[in-house]
């Protein structure tokens, strides 16, 4: 009756599926004639084989799952990684990768010596040196390269001492990245020809740039106030001697009358000179435009900075959209100091806390007009200004 019944339930997929598939023909193989010969032979006996099957598999699971003993005498192994390589005028200094020991590790007659039976994948030439008996030391040849993954591998009889166990014997470390950053965008006006107008961008590096590739990848858009988007300047970029900062910046510009934006846009198309993965992310920064008849107060602080003396005075910090002369800026900048109380404040706080909406030209009248004295600037034109007052 089972044989019947799971004969029946298999076919019937294949009735309900011919009308519209057809016939299949399909030969077992020979294990299958042999376990079909059994079950109908001895069904509860051979029903019994798939699950001794599946028993066994998860046996086999649970006890590779199993916690490993832990060897107390085995030797565990800290990786210092190599920081990023730092780019000096003399030269660059390129930091070492340290592996250090929990216990004395080196072969007895390396303690304080070269090493041998270390090796990096992939290979890097380098010197590796024992420092005391716990502290291997790899210095490349050259700088590391840029973002790559290296493993260091032990031949234990030649690397360690002959007794020496390691908890694990491979490590993997990253070398650092490249890395672009977009560190300033600003609107440029030349102190000496107020006409002459840019925006400016600075860029730095963590490796030094690959210059070509890093420049195809520059654009710049820009748009007036109505976000008319307008004939892109040309690019112009410079950098230091090292490669690792980049100064880019518009041609002249013809500024919209009612302003506008230049946005730079740096695509994730640029890498190292010394290769490696490219930047991962795409940069851009947006500079602001200012309209050729207004002027915008940005920013205000009152600080408290020392003189020449050391003696502190009271300083009013201005910054404008616009490089601005001290002189202008002077002749249109009024100050003063109101009262300490309002005398329309039911609470009588002392001192009271002014707000924009409450200052009339009666209030102004009450208030003692401070005098400024402008602290030049160090150049003619300049966004930012300061004043001491008293």
């Amino acid at each position: 009756m089972l044989i019947a019944t799971l004969r029946w339930l298999l076919r019937l997929p294949g009735r309900l599926l011919a009308p519209l598939l057809g016939q299949l023909s399909w030969q077992p193989a020979p294990w299958q004639r042999w376990y079909g010969h059994g079950l109908r032979q001895r069904p509860w006996h051979y029903a019994g084989l798939p699950l001794l099957l599946v028993a066994l598999v998860a046996a086999g699971w649970w006890w590779s799952q199993r916690p490993r003993p832990i060897d107390p005498e085995a030797l565990t192994m800290h990786l210092e990684a190599p920081g990023l390589t730092r780019y000096l005028e003399e030269g660059p200094q390129v930091d070492p990768l340290i592996l250090q020991f929990s216990g004395s590790a080196a072969p007895l007659a390396a303690v304080d010596g070269p090493a041998s039976g270390v090796s990096l994948q992939p290979p890097l030439e380098g010197r590796w040196q024992w420092e005391g008996d716990d502290r291997l030391r790899f210095d490349p040849a050259d700088d590391w390269p840029v973002g790559q993954s290296l493993q260091v591998r032990l031949e234990k009889p030649i690397a360690l001492g002959p007794k020496v166990r390691l908890v694990e014997e491979a490590l993997v470390f990253k070398t650092a990245p490249f890395v672009a950053t977009l560190s300033s965008a600003e609107f440029y006006q030349d102190p000496t020809d107020p006409s002459l107008k840019r925006g400016a961008y600075a860029v730095r590096f963590s490796h030094p740039v690959d210059v070509l590739d890093f420049e195809r990848a520059l654009s710049l858009q820009l748009r007036d106030g109505a976000a008319r988007e307008l004939p892109a300047p040309q690019v112009e970029v410079r950098y230091d001697e090292r490669k690792l900062t980049a100064w880019v910046q518009s041609s002249p510009l013809q500024v919209p009358e009612n302003g506008g934006q230049l946005q730079l846009q740096i695509s994730a198309s640029y890498g190292a000179q010394r290769g490696g993965p490219e930047q991962s992310e795409v940069l851009s920064g947006t500079v602001g435009l200012p309209s050729l008849y207004s002027v915008a107060l940005y920013e205000m602080r009152t600080l408290i900075v020392d003189n020449e003396r050391f003696e502190p005075e009271q300083v009013l910090w201005l910054r404008f959209n616009d490089r601005l002369r001290d002189r202008d800026v002077a002749e249109g900048l009024r100050v003063w100091l109101l009262p300490s109380i309002n005398p329309e404040d039911k609470r009588k706080q002392n001192p009271y806390r002014w707000s924009q909406s409450e200052v009339s030209d009666a209030v102004l009248a009450s208030s003692e007009r401070l005098t400024l004295t402008a602290l030049p600037s160090e150049d003619a034109f300049a966004e930012q200004h300061s004043f001491r007052f008293r």
